[in-house]
């Protein structure tokens, strides 16, 4: 009913998407952001609209997310804003509640950055103006995931300022071995290889693996941390991240969190270029394939992901790769350029 309802409005109001200016932003007064999307855009999501916000402390901003990326959402947007959650399927209640308070507040703009389902959409198109992400993204697929957004914010092109790290005392160490792209993931042989390592270049650390409910069985022997959705188990995974020592992970959410938070990291990276992903202030140290080095790789199809395992035949940080945002980059659809 709920989702009938949705489409329905849409359907209606729709079409008067359509790509915001700056003068509009200008003379707005009331900003709506709405995001619910994957782990990883969530947060490049409300790192950007952190700085949006922070550009205009002016104005009146509404943050509308799903529950379990409250926490994340309220952590990274320091600047002034109302932040909300909803999940429409559980609280339909409360759901009405937002819809009221969206017609009473007469929002000017409303903006869903890396968000492209219904919901997000529904909810902006409560402003007078409105654009739908989908609408905007016409981008490559290896193009950068903050530039997006700031793009889409009208926000001026950020200087590239990429920071560095010692791997000095290092006790405590998480790491983030899934993605849902298989892809991107480590298996048990990567992580037990890992793992290892580690412990040799550390001195026997204290490692904790986060692991979502299918990736359980994947090890043994060290300490682990059950990823799920819900505002507790997002609340608890913050405080995790927050203090540990070093953080190890895969092109997925996880790494995006820790970077945000300023937390020393290692990037683990397969078939995506690091420069999609990076943020250009990043700190993370990135690891990847030396034969994929200006390669974006798009076959799709692969369950067995060479590029990685390679990584783990040696020490895995002699991998480390250089970042260049002005590389060109070589689609590779056919050959796998790590066998």
């Amino acid at each position: 009913m709920l989702r009938m309802m949705m489409k329905i409005r849409l359907k209606r109001v729709g079409s008067a998407s359509r790509d915001i200016t700056r003068d509009e932003i200008e003379k707005s007064s009331k900003i709506l952001f709405t995001v619910f999307s994957r782990y990883g855009d969530g947060i490049v999501s409300f790192k950007v609209i952190n700085e949006f916000i922070s550009l205009y402390p002016d104005k009146s901003f509404f943050i509308l997310t799903s529950p379990q990326l409250s926490p994340y959402a309220k952590e990274l947007i320091t600047a002034k804003a109302d932040l909300s959650y909803v999940n429409k399927r559980r609280n339909p209640i409360k759901l009405m509640k937002i819809i009221r308070k969206l017609k009473r507040e007469n929002v000017d703009l409303g903006l869903n950055p890396l968000t492209f389902g219904t919901d997000a959409e529904f909810f902006i198109s409560f402003a007078k103006r409105f654009s739908f992400f989908k609408g905007f993204s016409h981008h490559p697929v290896h193009y950068n995931l903050y530039d997006r957004v700031r793009e889409y914010f009208l926000l001026p092109k950020k200087e590239t300022t990429l920071k560095t790290f010692s791997l000095d005392n290092v006790k405590n160490v998480i790491i983030a071995p899934s993605s849902t792209d298989i892809r991107k993931s480590l298996d048990r042989n990567d992580l037990t290889g890992l793992i290892r390592q580690l412990r040799d270049r550390f001195s026997q650390p204290n490692i904790t693996v986060a692991l979502p409910a299918e990736d359980w069985g994947k090890i043994e022997g060290v300490g682990k941390f059950l990823l799920d959705k819900s505002i507790r188990n997002s609340e608890e995974f913050l405080k995790l991240v927050k203090s540990t020592d070093l953080f190890i992970g895969v092109d997925a959410g996880p790494l995006h969190l820790a970077d945000a938070l300023g937390v020393r990291a290692i990037g683990i990276f397969g078939p995506n270029a690091p420069e999609t992903f990076l943020d250009r202030d990043s700190g993370i140290l990135s690891v990847r394939y030396k034969n994929l080095s200006g390669v974006y790789c798009l076959l799709y199809g692969c369950d067995d992901p060479v590029c990685i395992h390679k990584l783990f035949d040696d020490f895995f940080l002699s991998n480390n790769t250089s970042v260049d945002f002005g590389r060109h980059f070589d689609l590779e659809e056919n050959v796998c350029r790590a066998r």
